[in-house]
C-alpha cells in the first residue's frame, strides 16, 4: 500500500514538475517572441529613416567619386602638356643665358679694345 501511494506521489510530483516547466518555458518562448516582433516592427519602421540618408550619402559619393576621376583623367592628360611647357622655358632660359655669356664675353672684348685703342 504504502509502495503503491508513494509511486502515486513520485508521479504526480514529476507531473507537477513537467508542468510548471512547460508554463515557464512557454512563457519565456512568448516573451522571446514578443521582443523579435518588436524588433521587426521596429526595423521595418525605421528602416525607411536610414536608408534614405544612406541612399543619399552613396549617391553623393558616387557622384563625387566620377567629378574626382574626371579631375584626375584631366591631371593625367595635362601632366605631358605641363612638362613640355616646363622643358620649353628651361631650355630657352638656358639658350637666353648662354646668349648673355657670349654677349658680355664679346662686350667685353669690345671694352678692352676701347680701353687699350690708343696704346
Amino acid at each position: 500500500v504504502y509502495a503503491a501511494v508513494g509511486s502515486s506521489l513520485l508521479i504526480a510530483l514529476c507531473a507537477a514538475t513537467f508542468f510548471l516547466y512547460d508554463y515557464y518555458v512557454r512563457g519565456e518562448s512568448e516573451a522571446s517572441a514578443a521582443v523579435l516582433e518588436t524588433k521587426r516592427l521596429f526595423v521595418r519602421f525605421i528602416s525607411h529613416e536610414v536608408r534614405s540618408p544612406l541612399n543619399a550619402v552613396h549617391l553623393g559619393l558616387e557622384a563625387l567619386t566620377a567629378e574626382l576621376r574626371k579631375f584626375q583623367d584631366l591631371v593625367r592628360g595635362s601632366h605631358g602638356d605641363l612638362l613640355n611647357l616646363v622643358d620649353a622655358a628651361v631650355l630657352s632660359w638656358l639658350e637666353l643665358s648662354a646668349e648673355m655669356m657670349n654677349n658680355s664675353s664679346a662686350a667685353e672684348d669690345v671694352l678692352d679694345d676701347l680701353l687699350n685703342y690708343d696704346k
